[in-house]
């Protein structure tokens, strides 16, 4: 088993995400990380402005490197490594409520589900990092407001977007990098983020608390505390 190197799992939640990045690049400054990005994480982070983040954690060495389910085939052949002890342990943040929902009743069907299934069954120990474990502030990414939006006949912030992600006045988040330029450019404001308020569902309390019977399973809220555990 190789003590200093971490797997870590990204889903498509934009709550904590910003803080998981946080939590991963302290970690790897003594720790090297192998993150495993579901593709829903993979939409998120370049939502979010955070894939490059990702990426300069990593050096591309092996166990020190990404890998995206985008790119991954349907076995997830990488997932092994947990089952021959590459990893000290496992993160899984941030988690979101579906990711939960499968680990919690043992559907092993994306990149992530894989790591979580070949790590619980094998002793490595888990730390998972779920978005709705309660309540809490989250934030859209950048979106055009209808209501503010005045059809311009020239839209500065198409005109202006780097990765020409805003198309009849409407963001294609599979093209936004994330990096905010729209919201400086339009003369409207109408390129905003809003703030909404997460409350925990019945069906996430009942997974979390099937989730906890997994042996060697730690729940944490922030992923700050991630470093703590390892």
């Amino acid at each position: 088993m190789d003590d200093g190197a971490i797997g870590w799992c990204i889903t498509g939640a934009g709550a904590l995400l910003e803080k998981s990045i946080d939590a991963a690049e302290r970690v790897s400054r003594s720790r090297r990380i192998t993150f495993f990005v579901s593709e829903a994480g993979e939409e998120v982070l370049e939502m979010y402005g955070l894939m490059e983040r990702l990426l300069d954690i990593v050096s591309d060495a092996y166990l020190d490197e990404v890998f995206f389910e985008s790119d991954s085939g349907c076995s997830f052949q990488e997932t092994g490594r947990f089952m021959i002890g590459r990893y000290s342990a496992l993160v899984v943040s941030p988690a979101t409520s579906n990711t939960v929902g499968k680990m919690a009743n043992g559907i092993s069907d994306t990149i992530v589900t894989n790591c979580f299934s070949h790590a619980t069954k094998t002793g490595v120990k888990t730390v998972v990092v779920p978005v709705d474990l309660a309540p809490d502030i989250s934030f859209t990414p950048h979106y055009v407001s209808r209501e503010d939006c005045v059809r311009c006949e020239r839209c500065k912030a198409s005109e202006g977007c780097p990765e020409g992600a805003i198309e009849r006045y409407k963001i294609d988040y599979r093209l936004c990098s994330g990096c905010g330029r729209c919201v400086e450019l339009c003369p409207e404001d109408a390129v905003k983020c809003r703030k909404i308020d997460v409350f925990e569902r019945n069906i996430d309390k009942a997974n979390f608390e099937r989730l906890k019977q997994t042996r060697n399973l730690v729940l944490l809220s922030d992923p700050l505390e991630v470093q703590g555990e390892l």
